[in-house]
């Protein structure tokens, strides 16, 4: 009898923890599904990151010896741009490029600014749909090649940001920003770059990184 009783009581205990046990967790798996409730709700109200707008960019040059192309070249390539080549009517020669000639072309157009050379096609395609143009030319004389000018005068650059850019084995960029952004006339200027001939890698890059449209 004793030990039917013992028999009963172990099996009344063993059915009390069952009990216990399933209470604990039904608790736990409510809980569990109570936070991920919170969490879920949280996310969905949390304030989405601010999308930076797409801006079209566009890197115009004239480059007479290929310097400003290369660096035209790189900062198009880091920036995801188009490239523009602006292009004289009649294009340079070695020999047009002497300076050290009075009497080669590109002497003769530094004495005579009527001469300066016009563009075979001073509009890029599409030119209206750009946000941000960089502009590109050797230093000729001190200031920037005049083959850009063209280009300057006969675009309207309302409402876009434009950079400069040079390319020189010795002048520095000077007043070359504030002379194109004077023929311009439009558009919103940012400060130049001068990079020593065809520039590095790492510099052109680095500077087109940091620029702020």
């Amino acid at each position: 009898m004793k030990n039917w009783k013992r028999m009963l009581g172990i099996v009344a205990l063993a059915a009390l923890g069952l009990v216990t046990a399933a209470c604990g967790g039904t608790g736990s798996t409510a809980s569990s599904s109570s936070n991920a409730a919170v969490k879920t709700q949280a996310a969905a109200s949390a304030p989405k990151p601010a999308t930076a707008s797409k801006k079209k960019i566009l890197v115009a040059y004239f480059s007479a010896t290929g310097s400003t192309k290369a660096v035209a070249e790189t900062a198009a390539q880091t920036l995801h741009a188009d490239l523009f080549e602006i292009t004289p009517a009649q294009p340079y020669t070695d020999a047009d490029l002497d300076y050290r000639d009075d009497a080669s072309r590109v002497s003769k157009e530094h004495n005579d600014p009527n001469r300066h050379a016009e563009l075979q096609n001073p509009t890029p395609p599409n030119f209206s749909s750009y946000d941000v143009v960089l502009v590109g030319a050797p230093i000729w004389w001190h200031e920037a090649a005049w083959p850009i000018n063209d280009f300057l005068t006969k675009n309207d650059f309302t409402g876009k940001t434009v950079v400069p850019f040079v390319t020189s084995y010795s002048d520095p960029l000077g007043d070359s920003g504030k002379k194109m952004e004077a023929l311009a006339g439009t558009g919103n200027w940012q400060e130049g770059m001068r990079f020593k001939g065809r520039g590095s890698q790492d510099e052109i890059e680095a500077w087109a990184k940091g620029l702020k449209f």
